[in-house]
């Protein structure tokens, strides 16, 4: 599953600042270097290991009765309608709003406590 708040976190510091020019460039750059170096890091290490295990097979497992996929899917849904209200009702500083919904959304398993939360 990963750190969903480190993942959410990454993703709402990045819209919330946006490259253009020559900057997106050199990021673009710096993202697929890095993307590669990691991906080969993670296929010497990791490619004899759940040889059977196949994109199509986790995705067919996806089941919203589940709860670990329910979490997965309001965190993703919440931060980004978040962040988009942000963004077209002009809020100066719209990542703020993503990092408060997803401190409040991040909570695993989920307790339905979200109001206490807030």
């Amino acid at each position: 599953m990963g750190n969903g708040g480190l993942y959410s976190f990454a993703y709402i510091y990045l819209t919330g600042n946006p490259v253009t020019g020559e900057a997106l460039v050199r990021r673009i750059f710096l993202a697929l270097v890095g993307y590669l170096i990691c991906g080969a890091i993670l296929f010497a290490k990791h490619r004899d290991q759940h040889t059977a295990t196949r994109f199509h097979h986790v995705v067919r497992k996806f089941d919203l009765s589940t709860p670990i996929h329910l979490w997965q899917l309001r965190m993703a849904l919440g931060v980004s309608l978040v962040m988009t209200a942000g963004q077209v009702f002009g809020v100066e500083r719209f990542m703020w709003m993503g990092f408060a919904c997803a401190s409040l959304l991040s909570e695993y398993p989920y307790s339905g406590k979200v109001f206490t939360r807030f």
